[in-house]
């Protein structure tokens, strides 16, 4: 008996219900600590602090009189942004810096205020406008983007230390890609959760207690190591006991992550404090914790480790809570018979032509995916408007999105949705950059999120799809560490001025990831490849792009592939 077999007798409920919901919990407080950074490190507008004029604690950033004539080109409106951020980290000098005055003769300043004005001086303190949010941790610790700052960031103007403290995730991203799939395939899918799910709690408990740059950096790296490792085993385990729903659970598993980051926008506006933002975070963590004692191992990895007696104490738990019966001389049959698959590795990847065309084309699209995913989430702080409307509306529209990702990578098909997704997220982000209308700006970068996640929900199901059984778990694992290298880029573009060029980065990239996926074949209604034969076979037995699959011809399509299976 398959293992196809077992999960179709076994079928679909209150035993996958209860997975679902631990680790949906789980999900949710993924989806805030991943973009959580979007408000921990909002850098608002601001300018220099001048001594003898602002007062020694708390100081208002506008509405004061003598930033006219203490800071340059305050008043200036026909300058770049670029020019009037930098211009706002330096202030004129005073006549004789002893006084305690403000007034405008203690200052040497050009009344015309031209480029080439009286030299300037950088200070090294500064005011943030607190009107939209009250403390990030680039306020508290006051590290605003200048670039002259006696202490000077070795990365400027390239990588601010706002942009460097946000890759600390991504980083974090990049390591636990690696970490997970070895702890999931040597603890156990289970344990690997709980372990990633307690350090998580732990290291994000322990963020805000960081009382300086490098120890926030290593605290912010170090859960989110622990929070991929939880994220690839539970997804995992869910997707190895769903049986004939993978496809409908493997996506709508994500909705959990948008929902935490609209609640994650409602919090932020709520508590306006990064501290008080993490330690909301680790305690929706918390509640997952208990899964331990009601989420059963996976027992694909149980018979892999020899453990018989327990893979057929799960399968029958599994069938009563269903209210299914199973028995077990059908699962003695399968824990004797069950094929063992090596793992062929990562070289293997690119064993043919037809190998290294595939892997290069989906290593590119799920760096282009991660890339325009976290860069438009992480901009849309940056838009004209209010920041959290702006966010909880960038983070609903991944769940239109999943949903439509649901209802279309059946008739569709794989390559023609992730296709369209790219290109739409393309094209909107392109216009984005080269148009001048907040409303429109704002509409445009939302169909580009909408595309950009459509496309990061296909992607997972569509690599699984086009490789064969000895390469797939390889092909997977480095795909996502690929996409971290584009998550990486996001903090960059997302400080990166004028709006049009971040923009047309992620657009041009995301276009030119949309029409590569046409060199790929469509997988829907093929079986799995299981060998290099059958790799060969996909291009073959491939549907046409544009042709649309009736609720009938699919379930066609299903009765032969269980025919030939």
């Amino acid at each position: 008996m398959a293992w196809e077999e077992v999960l179709h007798q076994i079928g679909f409920g209150k035993w996958q219900i209860v997975v679902i919901t631990f680790f949906s919990v789980a999900m949710f407080g993924q989806g805030i600590m991943s973009m959580s950074q979007t408000f921990v490190l909002y850098t608002p507008d601001f300018r220099c602090r001048v001594p003898s004029c602002d007062p020694e604690g708390d100081a208002t950033f506008d509405g004061q009189d003598f930033t006219d004539f203490a800071i340059p080109f305050w008043n200036k409106d026909d300058l770049s942004v670029d020019q009037v951020q930098q211009k706002r980290c330096e202030r004129f000098p005073r006549v004789a810096d002893n006084g305690t005055t403000c007034l405008e003769d203690d200052f040497y300043h050009d009344v015309a205020q031209t480029e080439d004005s009286s030299p300037s001086e950088i200070c090294q303190a500064h005011v943030f406008d607190q009107e939209q949010f009250w403390n990030s941790f680039i306020m508290e610790y006051d590290l605003a983007p200048c670039a002259s700052l006696d202490n000077q960031w070795p990365f400027d103007p390239i990588i601010s230390k706002a942009s460097f403290l946000g890759m600390s995730y991504m980083f974090g991203q990049l390591i636990g890609s690696l970490l997970g799939g070895l702890a999931g395939d040597y603890l156990g899918r289970l344990v690997c959760f709980e372990i990633g799910l307690i350090l998580t709690v732990i290291f994000n408990a322990c963020v805000p207690l960081a009382n300086g740059f490098w120890v926030y950096f290593v605290l912010r790296l170090l859960s989110s190591v622990a929070t991929k490792a939880c994220y690839i085993c539970s997804y995992t385990l869910l997707v190895e006991i769903s049986g004939s729903q993978i496809g409908l659970v493997g996506i709508l598993i994500m909705l959990p992550g948008p929902i935490g980051q609209i609640f994650l926008s409602a919090l932020a506006y709520a508590v306006q404090d990064w501290k008080a933002i993490h330690y909301w975070n680790s305690a929706f963590f918390v509640l997952a914790i208990p899964a331990y004692f009601w989420v059963p191992e996976s027992p694909r990895w149980l018979l892999s480790k020899g453990r018989v007696e327990r893979t057929k104490k799960t399968f029958l738990r599994g069938a009563r809570m269903n209210g299914k019966i199973l028995k077990e001389e059908d699962l003695y049959t399968l824990a004797h018979t069950a094929d063992k698959v090596e793992n062929l590795g990562c070289l293997s990847l690119f064993g043919t032509f037809t190998l290294v065309k595939h892997t290069l084309i989906i290593y590119w699209t799920w760096i282009v995916c991660s890339m325009v995913f976290y860069g438009l989430s992480l901009n849309a702080v940056n838009l004209a408007g209010n920041i959290y409307l702006n966010f909880g509306l960038s983070a609903f529209m991944e769940i239109p999105s999943y949903i439509a990702s649901v209802l279309f990578v059946d008739r569709l098909g794989r390559k023609t949705l992730l296709s369209i997704s790219l290109l739409l997220a393309g094209i909107s982000c392109t216009c984005a950059g080269f148009i001048d209308v907040p409303w429109l700006i704002t509409t445009l970068t939302l169909l580009g999120k909408f595309g950009s996640s459509a496309a990061f929900a296909i992607v997972y199901l569509y690599t699984a799809e086009l490789y064969p059984t000895a390469m797939r778990n390889s092909a997977i694992g480095t795909s996502s560490m690929m996409a971290r290298f584009g998550s990486l880029c996001a903090p960059i573009l997302a400080n990166l001025t004028p709006l049009s060029l971040p923009m047309s980065i992620m657009g041009l990239a995301a276009i030119v990831g949309g029409l590569l996926v046409f060199l790929l074949p469509e997988t829907l209604g093929q079986n799995m490849p299981e060998s290099l034969c059958d790799v060969e076979r996909l291009q073959h037995g491939a549907k046409p792009w544009y042709q649309w699959i009736s609720r009938g011809d699919l379930e066609k399509m299903n009765q032969a592939k269980t025919e030939s299976a």
